[in-house]
């Protein structure tokens, strides 16, 4: 899956608009156009841990998954590749929505996994 949705859009997608900045969002959306972002499911092979969304409970956490919330079997390829900025036309209000709603999803993330290292204390 590395670089596949990239692969498939490079041929569309713009360089005259700048997408990236200075910004945790920013690094979180170029792991997510190269296919890398460190979601359960990509992570499984580091870990023995399940790889079901912490969110839901339900579904597997993909890629597609995290970006639509929870919500990706009413979104298509063409959807994802549009707020990765991978689209034709690109649309920097949607890219930049992307890089909000990853930061928060790594924060989430962050946050369940200090839980989980924290020692439980009784008091």
């Amino acid at each position: 899956m590395t670089l596949e949705m990239y692969r498939t859009h490079k041929e569309s997608r713009t360089t005259a608009t700048h997408i990236y900045d200075n910004s945790r969002g920013s690094a979180l959306l170029a792991l997510a156009r190269a296919g890398i972002l460190p979601t359960k499911c990509f992570n499984i092979f580091l870990t023995a841990s399940d790889n079901y969304c912490e969110r839901c409970g339900v579904h597997p956490e993909t890629l597609a998954h995290v970006i639509f919330k929870c919500n990706e079997f009413y979104h298509t390829n063409e959807d994802l590749a549009a707020r990765l900025g991978l689209s034709k036309e690109l649309n920097p209000a949607l890219v930049n929505e992307t890089k909000r709603l990853l930061e928060a999803w790594d924060r989430e993330r962050r946050k369940g996994s200090a839980e989980k290292l924290a020692p439980e204390v009784k008091g």
